[in-house]
């Protein structure tokens, strides 16, 4: 780095005389802006590894986070399909379940793999069409009765 700053704007490098890194943050942000560029792949990979080397040494932090960023995740969806039941009107969020609505969500899976179905939604800004919230009663009732819930043949 070209630049007179003071010993702050540098990072700490225990390998050189001065302990301190040879170029200042800001061109050191750059330089791996550049590289991550030509290269994402190659970040890509080792960022993986990185998280998984995190991960197997701090596994109840990690499986916290994991758990908060699934909350989160499903928080967002069931907002994002009004929050209750769409059959009977349950809103208690322990209860209610991602509904497809045609009935296809065994080959859906299939279709999609290993994805998770919250953050493929997600993903897909939470389409109305073929997916709908419902309680597990209702969704359990839709598969036992032919697709139909009790609640929707009773009031026909």
């Amino acid at each position: 780095c070209k630049g007179e700053f003071d010993a702050s704007f540098f990072w700490r490098n225990k390998n050189n005389p001065n302990g301190k890194q040879d170029y200042c943050k800001t061109c050191h942000k750059a330089s791996v802006l550049a590289s991550v560029a030509k290269n994402p792949e190659k970040h890509r990979l080792a960022r993986n590894a990185q998280m998984r080397k995190w991960n197997a040494a701090n596994k109840e932090r990690a499986a916290a986070n994991q758990k908060g960023c699934n909350d989160r995740m499903r928080s967002r969806l069931l907002a994002a399909y009004g929050g209750k039941c769409a059959c009977c009107g349950e809103s208690n969020p322990g209860f209610l379940t991602v509904d497809h609505v045609n009935g296809d969500g065994a080959n859906h899976r299939r279709e999609i793999g290993t994805v998770n179905l919250y953050r493929w939604l997600a993903a897909r800004r939470y389409p109305r069409e073929g997916f709908q919230l419902l309680c597990y009663n209702c969704n359990c009732a839709r598969a036992k009765f032919g697709g139909v819930c009790p609640h929707v043949a009773s009031t026909t």
